[in-house]
């Protein structure tokens, strides 16, 4: 959802997104029980240091094939407490890890994975300087989801910083969409944040906005299209010459899209429980470039309020608000409904789907449908 162009409230290595010859690697999507233990409450690093797993690198098919393609960046299973951070699915007592994948060039102009419909999973950030839940959020999404969009002080309020949990992500072995907002920032504190990201292995971006803050004011130094054009410049910039170029989204609501965001790599469509909306906009938007349809999971009727009464164009059925007042897991049930259809449609490249809390719910119903 993008009130003011945000997503909706509620994941030490070196660029771990990349295998050693520079290409990108992708976390595996692995079925059934043998992901189970991920549901637990107690954190996934936790789990696996107390259990003394044995740290092993596979793949879908099978162990990775030491004379194999990529034998040669083997370094031998790392020390347990990094073990337990580069986790993100357990399978038959080994670690999974993240494993090479065919690779494209971007709009951006350079690799990027290749990939069919795309399930892009928004995570809480931390509002305390603490990564113990984002890491959990991210271990237990992994098997369903191929990147995470971490937002930037979403709802105005202060979180640790969306490019450091980009990063946490990383070093976990998944790909993140950092989100940045215009609200919070003038033209030197942006420059900070694209050198940061570049420090970081942190390519890709969505530019927003940004909520009214909680506390202190909007800067008016920025727009988001000045976010993107600054961003687009840093690669002809001598500062950034050994870096990837950014890679740049923007949000766009089910209204007119403007001609300058047709200009970004990618379009976060927000939030709405009406697949049927979703169509006639994109309908109405031919693009040429991925754009990605908002579905939010529908927690509770008092969570139905107040997204009506902070955004006045979203439209939540009255029957889902009265089945999730009957049961909860009614709103975990149509948010996945609501994927598949929209994956079915071919429409749109792909979701960004909020899961809010239920992030567990979700992951472990996705798990059996997709």
């Amino acid at each position: 959802m993008f009130p003011g162009g945000d997503p909706t409230p509620d994941a030490g290595g070196h660029r771990g997104g990349l295998r050693g010859d520079g290409g990108h690697q992708r976390v595996p999507r692995v079925r059934g029980p043998d992901v189970r233990a991920l549901r637990d409450e107690q954190s996934l690093g936790q789990q696996l240091v107390d259990s003394g797993a044995d740290v092993g690198r596979i793949g879908l098919e099978g162990p990775v094939n030491p004379s194999g393609p990529g034998a040669g960046n083997s370094h031998g299973p790392p020390a347990p407490a990094v073990a337990a951070r580069l986790a993100v699915a357990v399978a038959g007592g080994r670690i999974v890890a993240p494993y090479p994948v065919r690779v494209q060039e971007s709009t951006a102009g350079h690799e990027r994975p290749e990939r069919g419909f795309e399930l892009i999973c928004e995570i809480e950030p931390p509002t305390r300087p603490d990564l113990t839940h984002a890491r959990h959020q991210i271990g237990v999404l992994s098997p369903v989801t191929d990147a995470f969009l971490i937002p930037d002080n979403h709802i105005g309020r202060a979180t640790v910083s969306s490019i450091a949990v980009a990063h946490e992500v990383a070093t976990m072995g998944g790909r993140s969409i950092a989100c940045v907002n215009s609200r919070d920032r003038n033209l030197l504190g942006f420059r900070r944040d694209l050198l940061t990201a570049a420090a970081y292995g942190v390519e890709e971006f969505l530019f927003v906005h940004g909520d009214k803050p909680t506390a202190g004011n909007r800067t008016s130094d920025l727009t988001v299209r000045a976010m993107m054009d600054e961003a687009r410049a840093a690669s002809a910039d001598p500062v950034f010459a050994d870096t990837p170029a950014f890679r740049v989204g923007a949000a766009a609501g089910l209204r007119p899209l403007p001609t300058w965001k047709r200009a970004a790599d990618f379009l976060f469509v927000q939030v709405s429980y009406s697949v049927d909306a979703l169509l006639r906009w994109r309908d109405a938007h031919p693009v040429e470039l991925p754009v990605y349809a908002g579905v939010m999971v529908l927690a509770s009727a008092g969570m139905a309020r107040r997204l009506a009464a902070t955004i006045p164009d979203i439209d939540i059925p009255d029957d889902l608000v009265q089945a999730v007042e009957r049961d909860r897991a009614a709103g975990v049930e149509a948010a996945c409904d609501q994927v598949l259809r929209l994956r079915d449609s071919g429409a749109f490249a792909g979701v960004h789907l909020v899961p809010v809390s239920r992030y567990r719910q979700v992951a472990t119903r996705l798990e059996d449908l997709l």
